[in-house]
């Protein structure tokens, strides 16, 4: 009871307090967000898809020429290059190792990569 006794006291109204409150929480929620920002866990999932990606376009490049690209220049790609990778070829991977390709099995080889 003294809470309510207080807002008549001091002739506060609904409004405001659902001002103030909209406004707390609103602050809350901005704050939480740019602490809880963080891309650690996307990173596995980012890291899966893009060798993923480069797996299917060495395939694709092997049944449309008949022959294995060496490693990751585009002077193994020949002139085709933009057709497989529009935005260039990765060369790493989100953690910043390098991508490189198992010459015994024809895809990305993820030594280097175990720990992510």
């Amino acid at each position: 009871m003294r809470f309510l006794d207080y807002i008549r006291k001091h002739k506060f109204i609904l409004l405001e307090w659902s001002a103030f409150i909209l406004l707390g929480c609103a602050v809350f929620l901005v704050v939480l967000s740019r602490i809880l920002r963080n891309d650690e866990p996307t990173k596995p999932l980012q890291h899966q898809v893009e060798k993923i990606y480069i797996d299917s376009q060495i395939d694709i490049f092997h049944e449309r020429t008949g022959h294995w690209p060496k490693d990751l220049q585009n002077s193994s790609w020949g002139a085709e290059v933009n057709t497989f990778f529009p935005k260039g070829i990765p060369q790493a991977c989100p953690n910043g190792t390098p991508w490189r390709i198992n010459s015994a099995t024809k895809h990305i080889d993820l030594k280097g990569h175990e720990a992510h």
